[in-house]
Parts: structure tokens; sequence; C-alpha cells
């Protein structure tokens, strides 16, 4: 398949990379905003605001209200053990906690995966557990059955999530538009 380009829409990075891979690079992407190293390294003209739109992106994965505190990342491991995103961070009191997060765009969950990323990610033991079934595409009531102790993302609460944000990178502007 082909993407054309028909003026006025500007290219956008998502158009070219609209599968679950690119989406779980930019969730990847902006929540290592959260770290220290990131707030500390970089000198970008809109950094605190990406910084913000990162830990509220990071306060709605891991069930928590809109504004401060902020919790932050510590290690992204994309692809382990065949999870989409596994993150560790330590919250606002310092308590350690891992994120799993199953990424679907126009798919679903398949051969009980969920169960056994949940099951490999409490054997790991990094701090208290949040399992996240992040979801853009289209949602089935087969997605609402599966979710098995995952709370579910959808498009909408990423978009609530980001809007006010949406201007202070050019990536998350792309995603945010695609």
């Amino acid at each position: 398949m082909t993407t054309t380009i028909n003026p006025p829409n500007k290219p956008n990075l998502f158009r070219f990379a609209p599968s679950e891979l690119s989406q779980d690079a930019f969730l990847a992407w902006l929540l290592s905003w959260t770290s220290r190293d990131a707030q500390e390294a970089v000198d970008h003209d809109n950094r605190q605001r990406l910084q913000e739109a990162a830990c509220q992106l990071l306060n709605l994965l891991l069930g928590k209200k809109r504004g401060k505190p902020f919790s932050r990342i510590v290690e992204v491991l994309p692809q382990w053990n065949k999870i989409d995103l596994y993150l560790h961070g330590v919250d606002e009191n310092e308590k350690p906690f891992s994120l799993v997060i199953e990424d679907k765009t126009d798919t679903g969950q398949h051969d009980s995966q969920l169960e056994r990323y949940q099951e490999w990610a409490e054997q790991e033991k990094h701090g208290y557990l949040r399992l996240v079934y992040f979801k853009t595409g289209w949602w089935s009531p087969a997605d609402e059955r599966s979710l098995k102790g995952y709370s579910a993302i959808r498009r909408k609460d990423i978009l609530d999530c980001l809007k006010d944000y949406r201007d202070c990178h050019p990536i998350l502007a792309d995603y945010y538009a695609h």
C-alpha cells in the first residue's frame, strides 16, 4: 500500500508507520521524557511542556488523576518477553512499579497473551504492577471480555490526555493528528 501526499496535508510520520510497533515507539519515546536523565539532558524549547505531557500520560496509564504529583520512568523494555512495552518506574513516593502495556491498533488479543504477560511481570517483582490494554482502533465485545485485570485505555482517553500538549513537539503533533 502506498501513501500519497495531498496538499494541504502535511506529511505525518504516523501515516507512513501506522502499525503497533510505531505506536509502541511513540509511547516509549514520550514516557522516556519523565526520566530524570531526559529532564536534565535535553535543551528543547518546549521541554517543560513535553515533560508535562509525558507525566500526564504516565498518570493516565497508572490510573491516577491529571495533575501532580508525578511518577517517572527509569527503564523502558520494548518487546521484553513479547510484551509490547514493559516499563519500570518510581511513583511520587519513590515506590517502584512495573507497567505492562499491551498495545493494539486494529487487532485484538490472542493466545492468552494477557495472562502470560501478567505472569511474567509478576515473576520479575519490580514493585507493584499495573497492567494496561492500550487500544486506539475499534473496540469489539471480545476486547471487553479479554481484559482480565488490565485497565483499558482507548483512543479518546489518549486524545483527551494529550490535547493540551499537541503543539509542543512535532512528533507528538503528528501522533495526535493521526
